[in-house]
């Protein structure tokens, strides 16, 4: 997937948070940080080249590309490609 492309998918986000309810993560850690929404969130500063602090580091590194997120995303986000260019990119 291509920097637009993760852009344009990023700001299709209504922050709606339906992700959070399914993600392993989230649910383990109940910290948003480590949620879909979260890491989205971080995933739009790497791509827009703002600086990102170690915890948010982690949390796309705990992101188990699972993909349950995508499967419940009302807006059809591509999650789990996001994620995997966001690895990619750091």
């Amino acid at each position: 997937m291509d920097d637009k492309k993760v852009l344009e998918e990023l700001k299709s986000c209504m922050d709606c948070k339906i992700c959070m309810e399914e993600c392993d993560t989230f649910t383990i850690t109940q910290n948003e940080i480590q949620s879909p929404n979260g890491r989205l969130k971080i995933a739009e500063k790497i791509f827009i080249n703002d600086k990102i602090s170690e915890n948010e580091l982690i949390s796309i590194y705990t992101c188990t590309l699972c993909a349950i997120c995508d499967l419940i995303c009302p807006q059809n986000i591509n999650i789990t490609e996001i994620m995997h260019a966001t690895k990619v990119r750091l």
